[in-house]
């Protein structure tokens, strides 16, 4: 007869191993989930006075492993599917029949297609006008989207050297002076407010995250009393502080026990015979 199918790994749950499959046999399998190299995002050019710094974009987070789920049809078990209605005959519209539209009010709308608004969109540069010190960046207004930045020199065996040599600069004087170099940088249909500072000979992208003037004053909210020196709290976090966080240290336990939960429907789905479909009765 046939080989039995090899056995599930351990029910450890990692966030490496998040993927679950049933396969033909109906065994439950592990699907090993390895990390990839960032890819990279865009190319931007950095505007220093006359210089011009041509720069690859990559993502300078990533996503945290997720469980998503699909909207089924309760009473089937199957996948139920979205549609557009149109709002005036009740009809409905397949995508190419949808457009964009600004509403001007009840019922008026503009109607905005795709090519207009990608006309309006600038060269994707970054202007730097000004610069201050690392130190004084509030976390409260530059932690945004952050991206790192990379000298863009071209993916053949012929590179740009004036690219990598004036990012090298560029960089270099960055950490060196200990600065926040501040920019507006024109994308996705917005100019925003970017921060750019070196970390290690690379630079990091800092998106604004809120205007100077949409931070409210920390003195609007009362202020604890006079603090007395020392006492349990003070001991605690002696004992508490470390030299490095390990955020590594912290799982997501809510995703560690979807998955868990999500694994033992799996096995028991597995355990169920397999259902007949039914013959075509016109066959």
């Amino acid at each position: 007869g046939r080989a039995p199918p090899p056995p599930p790994p351990p029910r450890a749950v990692t966030p490496q191993l998040h993927a679950l499959s049933l396969r033909p046999g109906r065994a439950l399998y592990w699907v090993p989930m390895s990390p990839s190299p960032p890819r990279r995002t865009g190319s931007a050019t950095i505007l220093l006075g006359l210089t011009r710094v041509p720069v690859a974009i990559y993502p300078g987070v990533k996503d945290p492993p997720r469980i998503s789920f699909t909207t089924l049809c309760a009473r089937h078990a199957a996948k139920a599917n979205q549609c557009f209605i149109c709002s005036k005959d009740s009809e409905v519209l397949p995508r190419e029949n949808l457009a964009k539209g600004y509403e001007l009010g009840k019922d008026r709308f503009l109607v905005v297609d795709d090519q207009e608004l990608k006309d309006l969109e600038p060269d994707p540069e970054i202007r730097i006008d000004a610069a201050f010190p690392l130190i004084d960046c509030d976390p409260r207004i530059w932690t945004g989207q952050v991206q790192y930045l990379a000298p863009d020199i071209g993916p053949g065996p012929v590179t740009d050297i004036a690219a990598a040599r004036d990012f090298a600069r560029l960089s270099g004087q960055l950490e060196e002076r200990g600065l926040v170099a501040v920019g507006r940088w024109s994308t996705r249909g917005a100019d925003r407010l970017v921060g750019l500072y070196s970390a290690g000979g690379r630079i990091v992208l800092l998106g604004m995250r809120r205007a100077g003037d949409e931070v409210r004053d920390v003195q609007e909210i009362a202020a604890a009393g006079a603090a007395e020196p020392g006492g349990e709290i003070g001991a605690i976090l002696k004992r508490l502080t470390v030299s490095h966080l390990d955020t590594g240290a912290y799982p997501d336990e809510r995703y560690n026990m979807t998955v868990a939960l999500l694994q033992a429907k799996a096995e028991a789905a597995a355990r169920e015979p397999l259902k007949k479909k039914p013959r075509n009765a016109a066959r």
